[in-house]
């Protein structure tokens, strides 16, 4: 029971930024092929040298690690991508 309340707990924290899928497909985009018509996703990959201008902007938008993922890992994560960022290591 602990496991299903810490995911709800996380769900509730990333605010709809993401989506659950609970059909029955290997992933969300297999789930939209075999459905959709037109465009219903986009997905955007940046490469790790753009974290540097990227993170900042999210941070301001209050998406973080600690936000998406509330609990000691999450902040635990922040706390790091901060440090490196400020130690220009990206």
């Amino acid at each position: 029971m602990r496991r299903v309340e810490a995911l709800v707990q996380r769900l509730r924290a990333q605010g709809g930024r993401f989506t659950l899928c609970r059909a029955s497909v290997g992933s969300l985009e297999e789930y939209v092929e075999q459905n959709a018509e037109g465009v219903a996703l986009t997905k955007c990959v940046l490469p790790a040298a753009a974290a540097a201008r990227a993170l900042p902007d999210l941070d301001a938008m209050g998406i973080t690690s600690a936000e998406l993922f509330a609990d000691l890992g999450g902040t635990a994560t922040l706390a790091t991508m901060r440090a490196v960022l400020q130690a220009d290591l990206l």
